[in-house]
């Protein structure tokens, strides 16, 4: 011990903590005549102790951060309860309106669930709104999970991020999630989502609510706030929302821009645009359907998010959730136990196998909303699901109107005098283009005169709406005498069903053009069978939306009789070549679609194409790389578009690595509308193209042999065509690029043997496979190191010697021009073609000099020369057979100069000259996403 400074002393203390006690008494005993023994026991237990120190430290940083946020959580609620009397009561308020989990108006059994313990985490991806499907069935999209979470906790650094437009197709969960968003930052819990997230007082409208303050006053935000019920309840200090908008303190939602009436939407959204511009230091999320929002979009957004569909995991995490809550509301203690849990597991377990045997059923289920309507009716049936959502509107109807009210001992014997005042009512809404009725007003004086005729005097028409609001949750009362849809998907099936009940058919091809009608007319035609008439009016009167419902339809596999069929793939086809980008996506994306609907069988697992890609389904793929910023068209391209008249050619001159990302981009975009099955897109081995060939032999695609890429399909004689005509191409390049070559090179002594280098490579084989990427690396790889070594060789006449010193030193020159990688292999957008003549004139100097050799070699293996005075340290060199050097010196210069025609045959191809042949054929291959 006394050999330790005292600073040394407390640095070991400090490092080993009290471990250090147990090391220094082993030292101290280390040191004794007879403490070995002790020593090691002391050693040993300082081990044992150090070791258990670091886990119990390991364990208390782990528990640390959780509990550092569970104690700023609390502390701030302590402190705005203290600071702000109305800031806790509105929180108080959010807590208790927002805290049920009551999806789409439907409650589960009699009573509502907590929203925490039946939320389930909803997935989005950025894309460009005009971009999203506005169909309900979604496909799942392999692409990164992103939450809505991450975008807020991004949004301080990322201005564009506070201005979000949440985008999704009827009952994806775009409501529900803003719950979740105010619940939980109304219970200071938004640290549980993301560390890095700021607090934020969330204010959610719904729009349909106070679309008319809006329109008749033009209010400030702040004044629409604090004039709100919601708000106004709980006596706000004036001006407070203004300096908390100002401040950047507040997260805005504001949800249903969809269920505004088409004629008022334009000015709502204008109204949230200055909005956004007056307090831009404030978040707001905007919800709506797609084409709603594409009609009238919020231009001050930064960014639009797509609510991705249910995933599988999600699934079966909202089953379980669901059945737990469902059985525990019905139990007498409410308290979750062992024999709750395994009922609750049994029946969430053999849903979730029906909806897995069932891959229609699966494709229902990816929408949160046709989940819940499932479970629903799982839970309340005996008989078999229904495999379509109009089944499923139907059997719904049935459950709440008639099964749940029998269970519950209330009167049913209503129900079907019910369903007819819903579906006019519905009509009726359908027809005025809003979400609410009210039946006070002198507009709706008629209908509800008609309605209470039809129920007589016995009942009053309030009384009935009353019972249905509160008994099924399918109708919920949101003023005095104001009615509206738990959710408009519940509208639009009710309308459907009486325009077909009132033979109103004509109704609703009037409306085929207005996005507003295009759900209940889809309904109508699935439902009743009555696909023919709709797309015979969408083919005379084709616009976005009404060849969205008849592409819909088609998709749907719904009846539809061969010759309308036909009309409306010619009507496709011109929708390909329309200067209108909207309607060419929808065209094109059906194209493919059908496409990866007719591939044929390999085996159990794989489908392989019957034909290769068309440029107008490549586009779909390059308009994205585009957006991105980046660049796959093929090189002989002179912008990044197709010419029109070739829409339904096949894509050619594809760069290999577009081809591979072309069959990412189907993985992302294409996957299966079945959750429980994985799909993956590749190209085709050269076994499989083989054995499925393709007729058209003008143009081949791109397959992989023996782990290389190679492109194969390309008949014979066409090959031989290109051949001759390349050969005729390759004597006017050489012409051209003779000039270049003394420019280049600063020179105009080089003795090439041009006219012999061009006849001794007519015959070369076209190389099929090469692509810029490929050619660009071989020109970089050149290996000269051994040519430059055979030219030393002392048996070489002083002509050749001087010959091959020139063109060396123009080799060198030429090399130190050539541009760089990334510039040559540049895949920016709009770019100029590049200028490939320095690449063509390094090639041809190198062509040139391996040739002089081969002139060289072949003389003097004419004279029976050896090489005995090259010297020893050529390795491989000295030991060489005569001839083996002359086709060493031959085989390296027809490689240059295969090289040398593939830059040759890019310039001709740009030119229109010549064709191209690298297409894309595809294999998908289908997997259990659960198993793998």
């Amino acid at each position: 011990m006394k050999d330790l400074e005292p600073l040394t002393l407390l640095e070991f203390f400090y490092r080993f903590g009290p471990s250090s006690i147990f090391y220094v008494l082993a030292i101290i005993r280390f040191q004794s005549n007879h403490g070995l023994g002790e020593g090691i026991t002391f050693m040993v237990l300082g081990t044992v102790a150090l070791a258990f120190s670091q886990v119990v430290k390991d364990i208390a940083e782990r528990l640390r951060k959780p509990a550092v946020d569970f104690i700023l959580e609390k502390g701030e609620l302590t402190y705005l309860r203290l600071t702000s009397r109305f800031q806790k009561r509105y929180y108080a308020y959010l807590a208790d309106v927002h805290g049920s989990y009551k999806t789409q108006g439907l409650t589960i059994g009699d009573a509502a669930l907590g929203l925490e313990k039946m939320f389930v985490p909803l997935q989005v991806m950025q894309r460009a709104y005009e971009k999203i499907s506005p169909q309900l069935i979604q496909q799942a999209e392999n692409t990164d999970n992103q939450t809505i979470w991450d975008y807020l906790a991004a949004s301080d650094k990322a201005y564009a991020y506070r201005r979000i437009a949440l985008i999704g197709p009827p009952g994806s969960g775009k409501t529900i999630l803003l719950k979740h968003l105010t619940l939980t930052y109304a219970q200071n819990a938004q640290r549980r989502q993301n560390r890095n997230l700021p607090r934020f007082i969330p204010v959610l409208l719904y729009l349909r609510e106070i679309q008319q303050d809006i329109l008749r006053t033009q209010p400030k935000l702040d004044e629409l706030i604090e004039n709100h019920e919601t708000v106004n309840r709980y006596n706000p200090r004036t001006g407070w929302f203004r300096q908390k908008l100002e401040q950047g303190q507040c997260l805005i939602m504001l949800d249903g821009l969809d269920e505004v009436a088409d004629e008022q939407r334009p000015a709502i959204s204008g109204w949230i645009d200055r909005q956004i511009d007056d307090y831009r230091a404030s978040r707001f999320i905007i919800t709506s359907r797609p084409l709603s929002f594409e009609r009238a979009p919020v231009k001050k957004i930064g960014v639009s998010l797509q609510v991705k569909p249910f995933g599988f995991d999600q699934m079966n995490q909202f089953i379980n959730n669901w059945y737990l809550q469902n059985v525990l509301a019905e139990s007498v203690h409410k308290k979750v136990s062992r024999t709750i849990r395994q009922q609750a597991h049994r029946k969430a377990t053999q849903l979730m196998h029906r909806i897995r045997e069932s891959p229609a059923l699966a494709k229902l289920a990816l929408n949160p909303l046709l989940l819940t309507l499932i479970a629903t009716v799982d839970d309340y049936n005996q008989k078999e699901l229904p495999l379509h959502r109009v089944e499923l509107y139907k059997d719904i109807y049935e459950v709440l109107l008639v099964t749940r009210q029998r269970e519950r001992g209330i009167d049913y014997s209503l129900a079907e005098t019910t369903k007819t005042v819903l579906q006019q009512m519905a009509l009726a809404m359908m027809q005025r283009g809003t979400t609410e009725l009210d039946l006070a007003s002198e507009e709706n004086k008629s209908l509800r005169s008609g309605i209470q005729q039809l129920l007589g005097e016995g009942l009053m028409l309030e009384d009935l709406l009353k019972q249905t609001d509160s008994a099924s949750g399918l109708l919920v009362e949101t003023g005095d005498e104001t009615y509206a849809f738990a959710h408009q998907s519940f509208r639009e099936y009710l309308a459907a069903v009486h325009i077909n009940t009132t033979q109103q058919e004509q109704l609703l091809l009037d409306h085929l053009d207005d996005e507003w009608w295009s759900e209940t007319i889809h309904l109508y035609a699935t439902q009743f069978d009555r696909a023919n008439p709709v797309v015979e009016a969408a083919i005379a009167h084709p616009t976005l939306v009404s060849l969205s419902v008849a592409y819909g339809l088609l998709r749907d596999g719904l009846d539809i009789e061969e010759n309308i069929r036909q009309q409306l793939e010619q009507t496709l086809d011109g929708g390909l070549i329309s200067p209108d980008p909207k309607l060419f996506r929808l065209a094109a994306g059906v194209k493919l679609a059908n496409r990866l609907k007719r591939l044929q069988p390999l085996d159990k697992q794989s489908d392989i194409d019957s034909s290769t890609i068309t440029q107008a389904e490549y586009q779909l793929f390059l308009d994205q790389q585009l957006q991105s910023n980046a660049c796959a068209h093929p090189d002989h391209w002179g912008d990044p578009r197709f010419q029109p008249e070739n829409a339904s050619n096949p894509i050619t001159g594809v760069r290999i690595e577009d081809a591979i990302a072309f069959c990412q981009w189907l993985k992302q975009t294409q996957p299966s509308t079945n959750p429980l099955e994985h799909l993956d897109y590749r190209l085709p081995t050269f076994t499989e193209a083989t054995k499925y060939p393709l007729d058209n032999k003008q143009a081949g695609y791109w397959c992989v042999q023996s782990g290389h890429f190679r492109v194969t399909g390309v008949g014979d004689r066409w090959q031989e065509m290109w051949q001759n005509s390349l050969s005729t191409r390759l004597e006017q390049a050489v012409e051209r690029d003779r000039p270049i070559i003394d420019r280049l090179a600063r020179r105009t002594d080089l003795p090439l043997l041009l006219d012999q280098l061009i006849n001794k490579s007519k015959t070369l084989e076209l190389d099929l496979s090469l692509d810029l990427r490929r050619a660009w690396n071989d020109v970089l790889g050149l290996k000269l190191d051994r040519a430059f070594s055979l030219m030393k060789n002392r048996a070489i006449d002083s002509q050749s010697t001087s010959n091959l010193v020139r063109l060396r030193a123009a080799i060198g020159t030429i090399r130190q021009q050539l541009p760089p990688s990334n510039q040559r292999l540049s895949r920016t957008p709009n770019a100029a073609p590049q200028n490939l003549d320095a690449v063509r004139a390094y090639l041809l100097v190198i062509a040139s000099f391996w040739d002089e050799l081969t002139q060289v070699y072949t003389q003097l293996s004419h004279q029976r020369r050896g090489i005995r005075w090259l010297p020893d340290r050529i390795s491989g060199i000295a030991a060489m057979p005569q001839e083996q050097r002359v086709n060493l010196c031959q085989k390296q210069r027809d490689e240059v100069m295969t090289l040398y025609r593939f830059f040759v045959l890019l310039d001709e191809r740009r030119a229109n000259n010549m064709p191209t042949w690298e297409g894309i054929r595809i294999v998908r291959v289908v997997t259990d996403s659960i198993t793998g």
